[in-house]
């Protein structure tokens, strides 16, 4: 899949919500997120879990994201983002960049990052990453950006059907 340029055969344009497991400190699993937006134009709903990567096999910066061109759902259709795991690393802050800058759409973002209970992520770290990225140029005006530590175990709760459908937990029920 990646390499591919994107056609009406490799277009899924009935899916709203895209949900993804990534490893931003990999080359090919960043490669695969702006492969995957490309892929579904429509989606409307980003849910991101970053995975903890032992080694980095790359520097990302927002230039790798900008050579991946335009997005048409992050440009003009996502309008809720999550990203769960945040450790604030630098691929990851990448992306964020490009998505924030470029995301004309964005009406609600939910940053949750580890446990503190779990992780190494303090809470001082935290309001640093998120200072930094509310200071950003972002594409749209009047988002609702939200930004906690998880209440689960490092690396959060295995997903299921079940704990989906209890909406008690959705972070923008406020």
């Amino acid at each position: 899949m990646p390499g591919m340029k994107p056609s009406a055969s490799t277009m899924f344009t009935s899916v709203t919500i895209l949900s993804l497991n990534v490893r931003f400190g990999v080359h090919d699993d960043a490669n695969m997120v702006a492969t995957f937006l490309k892929r579904f134009p429509n989606a409307s709903s980003l849910h991101i879990r970053c995975e903890q990567c032992d080694e980095s096999t790359g520097k990302f910066e927002p230039k790798f994201w900008e050579e991946v061109g335009p997005i048409v759902s992050v440009m003009l259709r996502i309008g809720v983002m999550t990203i769960r795991e945040f450790r604030g690393e630098e691929g990851e802050m990448a992306f964020l960049k490009y998505f924030f800058t470029n995301a004309r759409a964005l009406k609600y973002v939910a940053i949750i990052f580890p446990n503190p209970s779990f992780s190494s992520i303090s809470k001082n770290y935290a309001c640093s990453k998120a200072n930094y990225l509310t200071s950003l140029n972002w594409a749209t005006q009047g988002c609702g950006f939200m930004v906690y530590g998880s209440t689960d175990p490092e690396g959060g709760r295995p997903w299921c059907f079940k704990t989906g459908a209890i909406f008690s937990r959705d972070p923008f029920s406020w």
